[in-house]
């Protein structure tokens, strides 16, 4: 059995595209960290947006993460994988944003509007809960192992 990606499409206003994007990403890597047991409370801020956080709670989400052996990495293209006891438990692909036009709007500037395309998956899914590894894991392995040696990712 492979994994189960979940997908979702978003319509949105193309000047805020990328909030939007930035925000649901960061409410799954949330739900994901909660799912794990992890003690989140002083980490993160009431509201929904990942621009709210303060230093001190990045400070404590650093420290629970590492009290908790959970490893978050970010690619620069926008994806995050993240590895809890060494083992992925979760994946967010980099979204694919799409411009699309609306011909029937008269307004020009809602002519133009964004479709964002995201996919995503994580082991506390409910089809995914006894998934087998694929080859596709085997990489995530690999990665895990390269930024594992980094002695300065930690600090």
């Amino acid at each position: 059995m492979s994994r189960n990606w979940n997908t979702d499409e978003l319509a949105v206003d193309r000047e805020d595209a990328l909030k939007i994007a930035k925000e649901f990403q960061y409410i799954w890597t949330r739900n994901v960290l909660l799912k794990t047991g992890m003690d989140i409370e002083d980490c993160f801020p009431e509201e929904d947006d990942p621009d709210e956080m303060t230093l001190e709670q990045k400070i404590n989400l650093r420290s629970a993460l590492k009290i908790n052996d959970i490893l978050v990495l970010s690619s620069p293209e926008g994806g995050i994988n993240i590895y809890f006891e060494k083992e992925i438990i979760g994946i967010w692909k980099k979204p694919y944003h799409i411009l699309h036009e609306d011909l029937a709007q008269l307004d020009p500037k809602k002519k133009l509007y964004t479709r964002i395309q995201i996919k995503y998956w994580s082991a506390f899914d409910a089809d995914d809960a006894g998934y087998e590894e694929n080859e596709d894991e085997e990489e995530d392995e690999e990665e895990y192992e390269e930024y594992e040696e980094d002695e300065e990712f930690y600090e």
